[in-house]
């Protein structure tokens, strides 16, 4: 019952977050014949997917979800998806000004 918590806890650290994908793509029948049937858990652990910030990432999850269902996330899915392609374009529009800016103030 944690396993969905523990997922995402990876997925929210920067270092942890492909692993966290490559792991949730390999366990995907798992995942889904044991969280599929209540509480929205499914939905939970896609959700935590919007982390990601290059269109390399929505493209490698959105092509896995083609072939993969996730009953009850569509919506999540959809939404997940395009906060990753936001941050893929708020990444090439600002990205040079805010690290110019980090090392200006951060040094």
């Amino acid at each position: 019952q944690d396993a969905p918590f523990i997922i995402a806890g990876v997925f929210r650290n920067p270092a942890g977050s492909t692993l966290a994908l490559d792991f949730v793509f390999k366990n995907w029948n798992w995942l889904i014949s044991r969280y599929s049937s209540g509480l929205s858990m499914i939905s939970r652990i896609i959700g935590v997917m919007d982390n990601f910030y290059t269109n390399e990432a929505a493209d490698k999850i959105a092509k896995f979800f083609k072939t993969h269902k996730a009953p009850g996330a569509k919506r999540t899915l959809a939404q997940t998806l395009e906060k990753i392609r936001s941050n893929a374009a708020w990444v090439k529009r600002d990205g040079e000004h805010i690290a110019a800016w980090l090392k200006q103030n951060l040094d």
